[in-house]
């Protein structure tokens, strides 16, 4: 079974997958927005990863410079996905996200 949450901050995301540790049921894959208030997307992954997160993050950008994908590359994602977001590509994440819970 799969559960959906969505947090409208960065903070408040942080916060959701502490709780989750806690509860140890941690979220399989985050999908993390690049701008938001109060705490943007790379450092949020920084944040999940050091409090010990180790699921999957995937960061998702309208902003495709190189260094804006390596920021949050080099902030614990494992992935960036571009916006307008590939649904293709989407699907295929989360398939193998599916794929590596079930094993």
């Amino acid at each position: 079974m799969f559960f959906i949450d969505q947090c409208d901050d960065g903070t408040s995301a942080c916060e959701s997958v502490a709780r989750s540790l806690e509860l140890r049921c941690p979220y399989d894959l985050v999908l993390m927005d690049n701008i938001m208030m109060h705490m943007n997307g790379p450092e949020a992954a920084e944040k999940m990863r050091r409090g010990g997160y180790r699921g999957h993050i995937a960061g998702v950008t309208g902003n495709v410079m190189a260094k804006d994908l390596r920021q949050f590359m080099e902030s614990g994602a494992d992935c960036v996905l571009a916006k307008p977001l590939d649904i293709d590509r989407l699907r295929e994440l989360v398939s193998h996200v599916v794929e590596l819970a079930t094993v």
